[in-house]
């Protein structure tokens, strides 16, 4: 095990660039975007996300998204910056998926 967390430890140890912090600074944006529309969403019972359950009831969306950016960012740090960067488009378009899902659903992002 402990191989591993030096492995990946290492593998982290590339710069972090200023394309790194807008990336990442765009996932926290659309995740709080996303997070908005999900207290709503959880409060008329209907989330999809199943570790937060329909009505916030698996984990509150006031501790998953929290923990989630944090979680993001410790992730992305870690990653060689290809891979980095393709970590972090990626959850950035999940992210903006889910905003305009939710937003077709009815639920207002802002």
């Amino acid at each position: 095990m402990r191989q591993w967390l030096l492995i990946l430890g290492l593998a982290g140890c590339e710069r972090w660039t200023k394309h790194d912090t807008a990336l990442e600074l765009s996932f926290v944006g659309t995740a709080a975007l996303d997070w908005r529309q999900t207290v709503t969403i959880t409060g008329d019972c209907s989330e999809a996300n199943p570790m937060i359950g329909p009505c916030g009831n698996v984990v509150p969306a006031n501790a998953y998204f929290p923990i989630a950016i944090v979680v993001h960012a410790v992730v992305a740090a870690a990653l060689p910056r290809t891979w980095r960067t393709a970590f972090q488009a990626f959850t950035v378009g999940l992210e903006a998926g889910a905003i305009v899902h939710n937003t077709n659903a009815g639920y207002d992002a802002l």
